[in-house]
């Protein structure tokens, strides 16, 4: 079992569920099982806000229109599913 993981990326937060450890960075979020090995990474310009075992919760806020940008992605389908803006 690896004791860290090696970033090279600027981190904007970390969370996890029973299963994952999230990271999002500026371009991506990528995630590792619990013994920290790679898993996968999502290819998006958000910020994570909540995880939980079947979903994740991602938003942007654009500053030239002043609306929230939320995204609802599915671990089992690998792809995001829903979409909302405030």
């Amino acid at each position: 079992m690896k004791s860290c993981i090696k970033v090279d990326y600027y981190v904007e937060m970390i969370k996890n569920n029973d299963n994952y450890i999230f990271i999002s960075t500026d371009n991506c979020i990528k995630y590792y099982d619990y013994n920290l090995n790679f898993v996968s990474n999502i290819a998006t310009l958000c910020e994570l806000i909540f995880v939980h075992n079947n979903y994740l919760l991602c938003g942007e806020s654009l500053s030239k229109n002043s609306k929230l940008y939320v995204s609802l992605y599915s671990l089992s389908d690998n792809k995001f599913i829903n979409y909302w803006s405030f």
